[in-house]
C-alpha cells in the first residue's frame, strides 16, 4: 500500500512551527546561522585548519585576486558580521578570519591571549600574496594595530573600526552583564539610540551566550593587557579611523584621540551609528571602506 502524501501546505506550516520554536527557544543561534549562510550565499568558501596549536575558522573567496583583505570581527561576535560588507571587495582576495575561541576557532577550552590573537592573524596571512589590508572592529580593531605594529612588512593598511586600543576603564558588567537590565544597557551602548528595543527573552538568548561563549575566557587578556596609545605613534602603517558617533561601548572621543596619535591617519564618523556599524549601518560603512580602498578618501 502507498503511504499516502502529507498535503503540501501541512508540510509548509510544520516547517514554519520549527522555525518560530528555533526562533523563540534560541534566537541568537538563529541569527548568528543566518549571517554565516549568507557568507556562504555570497560566495565565501569556509575553512577550519589547524595551526599548529589549534583550530583557525574563516571564510575565503576571490583567492586568485592579488590583493588580500582580512577582516577581524570583534569579541563575541563571528566572521558572519562581515557579510554586508562584502558588496565593496569584489575586486579583493577577502579573508575573514574567527579569532580563537570564537565561531568555529579553537582552542576549546582556557585562557585566550593577545599572543593567540596574532598567531590566528598570522596563520590566515599566509594565504595572501603580499601583504594584506586589515580591517577590524572593536577587538578586531584591537588585533589588526597590534598585528601592524609589530609585522609592519605584512600589512599594506589598517582600517580601525571603533577599535579598542585606547585607555578606558573597563566594567566587567557592561561586557558580562548579571542580568536582564544589564544586557539591555550593554546592548543600548553596542547598537545605538536608533535601533528598535530587544523583546527580554532575547536579551536573556544574548547575555547566556555571552557567558557561555568567549567573553570569559578573552577577559585575563582585556583586563591585563596593555593599551596602544603609548605604540600607535609610530605605527607606520598607513591607517584609518572610523567611528560611529553614538557609540556607547567605546565612545566616539577615544576613535578622535585615536586618529590624532596616528602618522597620517584619516578619520571619519559615521552619524547615528553604535559600535558595530558593519553589522548596524553597512549602508554608510560601506561607501567610507569603498574611499578607501579607491584611494579617494
Amino acid at each position: 500500500m502507498k503511504a499516502k502524501k502529507k498535503p503540501l501546505f501541512l508540510v509548509a506550516l510544520v516547517l514554519l512551527l520549527m522555525s518560530m520554536s528555533a526562533v523563540l527557544t534560541s534566537p541568537v543561534s538563529v541569527a548568528l546561522g543566518f549571517t554565516r549562510a549568507m557568507m556562504l550565499v555570497k560566495g565565501m568558501t569556509h575553512h577550519v585548519e589547524s595551526n599548529g596549536d589549534f583550530e583557525v575558522s574563516f571564510f575565503e573567496k576571490n583567492e586568485e585576486k592579488q590583493q588580500t583583505v582580512i577582516l577581524v570581527h570583534g569579541l563575541s561576535d563571528q566572521a558572519g558580521t562581515w557579510w554586508q560588507t562584502l558588496e565593496v571587495l569584489e575586486d579583493y582576495h577577502v579573508i575573514a578570519v574567527e579569532l580563537p575561541g570564537h565561531g568555529e576557532s579553537g582552542p576549546p577550552s582556557g585562557d585566550i591571549d593577545v599572543a593567540m590573537f596574532r598567531k590566528a592573524i598570522g596563520f590566515v596571512m599566509k594565504r595572501s600574496h603580499g601583504p594584506a589590508i586589515l580591517i577590524g572592529n572593536s577587538l578586531g580593531g584591537y588585533v589588526s594595530l597590534d598585528y601592524g605594529l609589530k609585522n609592519p612588512e605584512r600589512v599594506a593598511r589598517i582600517v580601525a573600526i571603533d577599535a579598542a586600543g585606547m585607555p578606558m576603564e573597563i566594567n566587567a558588567d557592561v561586557f558580562m552583564p548579571v542580568d536582564r537590565a544589564g544586557m539591555a544597557e550593554t546592548m543600548f551602548k553596542v547598537t545605538g539610540p536608533n535601533e528598535p528595543t530587544i523583546p527580554g527573552f532575547i536579551l536573556d538568548d544574548i547575555r547566556d551566550s555571552l557567558l557561555a561563549g568567549a567573553t570569559p575566557r578573552v577577559w585575563k587578556a582585556i583586563r591585563d593587557g596593555g593599551p596602544l596609545d603609548q605604540e600607535l605613534p609610530f605605527l607606520t602603517v598607513p591607517t584609518d579611523v572610523i567611528w560611529g558617533d553614538q557609540d556607547g561601548l567605546i565612545p566616539v572621543e577615544q576613535g578622535r584621540a585615536m586618529a590624532k596619535l596616528i602618522p597620517g591617519a584619516s578619520y571619519a564618523e559615521i552619524s547615528g551609528c553604535g559600535h558595530s556599524p558593519q553589522a548596524t549601518c553597512s549602508e554608510e560603512l560601506n561607501p567610507i571602506l569603498s574611499r578607501i580602498l579607491s584611494g579617494t578618501h
